[in-house]
Order: structure tokens, then sequence, then C-alpha cells
């Protein structure tokens, strides 16, 4: 071996070897010792060097790097607005924010800026994905209720609100063409009827057979119910700007069965029986009963043992009308605005036999059934008078 000692070496093309006359991998290049020697071998012997040719993603597709790309891309178009990426000292950061979606638990009265901004009862919910805040806010008789735990959104409206708007629909309809911008003021101030539905347990119809009769203390007069029902939805119709534009009327059709009377000397078996409505409530003691609904009728059917086993019956058809202010609204506040129970009793006059010689009516507690129909059987009307056409 052989060695030389010059300044400048200027050369065409170099060949070189390994000591060991092997060929040098292409990979590596010739790097100083620090004390004049060199030696051939891969930049990994005096450095840390990690790299990437290929990119993947969720997907199949890939990108792959090559001595053209020198500049890798990073797009967040996919979600606009949720998803953004900047570099800070040096570093690529990556930064995902999804507003929530925000949810009024109730109604609002109006459609206003303000429960916009200030959403009341509010209820965040946190979405998977999203562009945008999103508000939903239930209005009037609309209402929303959210499950949390999976992300939903409940719209509700009673079907006794939607009965009411198709019927103002319908009358609107029946107007004179000419006078629609007129009687446009009639807004919320609707009139409508629509069927009680039958409904069964507490605080519902006491429908089917055998149902209890009591006596009045000291008298011969027979009481009982039939059904008890609720009237919180038509609240909102009632016109509070005069104490007289609202009527409410309960009008029911009655199938009541009873059994045979006995006959006695001195009095007929055609009985009165009076049809009324009463409020029951705990924090309202004694229930209370409202005098302008009392209807009085007959029971006419006339059946006595005598003359068989047939029973006596009652259909006759009864309209009871109910003040909205004097008797619903203001019992309504004094329950603290809770739920009031509407009753329909019914009291049968001197229908209790104390003597069975000179007295007709029932020898003992009468056998009652309550078979009034299930559809249409109890209706509610509500009427406001009409604006005025000038």
């Amino acid at each position: 071996m052989s060695s030389l000692d010059t300044s400048i070496i200027q050369l065409r093309k170099v060949y070189a070897r390994t000591p060991t006359n092997s060929f040098i991998p292409s990979s590596h290049i010739l790097i100083s010792g620090g004390d004049g020697s060199t030696s051939w071998n891969s930049v990994s012997s005096i450095m840390e060097v990690s790299s990437f040719k290929t990119l993947k993603g969720n997907t199949a597709t890939t990108f792959s790097a090559d001595l053209y790309n020198s500049l890798l891309r990073i797009s967040t178009t996919g979600v606009q607005g949720t998803f953004e990426s900047y570099v800070q000292n040096s570093t690529l950061m990556l930064s995902n924010y999804i507003p929530p979606i925000i949810v009024s638990e109730g109604s609002v009265p109006i459609v206003w800026e303000g429960f916009a901004t200030n959403v009341p009862n509010p209820q965040i919910l946190t979405p998977v994905s999203g562009n945008t805040e999103l508000k939903f806010l239930g209005v009037g008789d609309i209402t929303l209720s959210t499950i949390n735990s999976q992300n939903a959104t409940f719209i509700a409206i009673s079907s006794y609100t939607a009965v009411g708007y198709s019927t103002i629909s319908g009358e609107t309809f029946q107007w004179r063409p000419t006078l629609y911008s007129t009687l446009s003021t009639a807004y919320n101030r609707p009139s409508f009827i629509s069927s009680v539905p039958f409904a069964t347990g507490l605080n519902a119809w006491n429908w089917g057979s055998n149902l209890d009769v009591s006596t009045g203390t000291g008298g011969r007069d027979m009481y009982f119910s039939s059904i008890t029902f609720q009237m919180n939805n038509i609240i909102p119709y009632i016109d509070l700007t005069r104490t007289s534009s609202t009527r409410i009327f309960v009008n029911y059709s009655p199938t009541l069965f009873f059994s045979t009377m006995v006959r006695g000397t001195n009095e007929s078996l055609i009985k009165e029986i009076s049809t009324y409505i009463q409020i029951e409530s705990p924090t309202l003691q004694p229930p209370r009963i409202f005098q302008e609904s009392v209807i009085t009728s007959y029971l006419t059917s006339q059946q006595s043992q005598t003359t068989g086993g047939d029973s006596n019956y009652y259909t006759t058809p009864t309209r009871h009308e109910i003040d909205p202010y004097t008797s619903f609204l203001s019992n309504y506040v004094a329950n603290n605005s809770n739920t009031l129970n509407f009753t329909i009793y019914h009291r049968l006059v001197n229908a209790d036999v104390t003597d069975a010689t000179t007295q007709s009516g029932f020898s003992t507690t009468p056998y009652v059934s309550n078979l009034t129909s299930k559809q249409g059987g109890l209706y509610i009307q509500l009427i406001n008078q009409g604006p005025l056409i000038t």
C-alpha cells in the first residue's frame, strides 16, 4: 500500500472498493472519522434516520412520496369549519372542534331573537359531526324533549291542538274570500270541538258494571260518577282580553243501566236525575260543584220488579256549560296551576227506598253500569266570540 500527500487532485471518474476488495453499497457515503481518516458507511451509522415513503388513512387509498413531492399538503376541507390545521413552532397542529346543538326543553311563547340568543331551559347535545351550531326551540304548543345518551331530539304536538288547527282551517275556508284580510284578527282565538279519549285507571272513565253508589246522609238521594277528565290543553285558547268572550261546553251522551225498582203506593217510578260537573284536587277541599253545569232530567224507563227482570236505562244527551273564568281559571290558579280533575256526577232524587210499602225506587243499592260509547261519548266545545268586522 502506498500513500500520496497532495493539495489538489482532479479526476474524471473514481472507482472505490472496501479494504477486502468488495463493492461499496450504493447507500453508503464517505464519512470523516474526525481524526483525518475516512470510511465508507451509511448515514444511520452516525445519526438516527427514519423516513416514510407512503401515507395511509382510514381508506384503502395511499399517498406515496417521490423525488418531486417535496411538500406534504394537509387538507381540512372535508369537514369545513370543524377541523383545522396550522404550524406552530415548526410543529404541525391539528384541531377538531364540533359545536354543540342547543335545545330548549319545553316551549317558548313566541318566535323572538332573545330566546334564540339565550335559550330557556337549555339542553346541550354534543354531535359526532356537524358544520355549525344549531338551536331548536319549541313554539307555542310544540314541545321539544331530548334523550342525551342518544343525541336525539323529540318534537311533540298534542292531538287536541292538531284537531283545533284543523277546525280553524275548515272554518277559514268557509269564509267569504273578500273577508280574509279583515277576519285575520281571529288569530289565536279559535272555536273547536274535540272528543275526550277513553281512558282507564285513576282520574279516568268510571266505565263498566257495578259502579260505586252512595246515599246522601239522612236522605234518599243516590250519587255516582261516570267520567273524570282534564282540560289543561284548552287553556291557551281562552281569551283573556275580556271575561265574556270564551264559552266552554261539555257534551255528554251517557248510556247508563240500572237494576229494576220496587213500586210503592204513594210514589211514581219516574225519578229525577241531575247531572253536573265538579272539580276535585287535594289542594281544593271540599270538591266544588259548577252550578252552571247542573242539568236536570228524568229516568223514565219505569221498569219495576213486578213487570219482570228488565233493567232501567238513561240515555238522554246533556250539554253542560263551564264558565272558563270564574269556574275554570280561578280554580286552576287556586290549585297552583296544577291539573284539575273534572268529574261528571249523577244524582238520583228520592231513589233509595226505606219504606217498600209507600215509596218507589231501589230497595237496595242499585246495580249501575256505565256503557257510554268510548268513541264520541264525551266532547268538549270551546267557542270564542269572533272579531268585529268593520
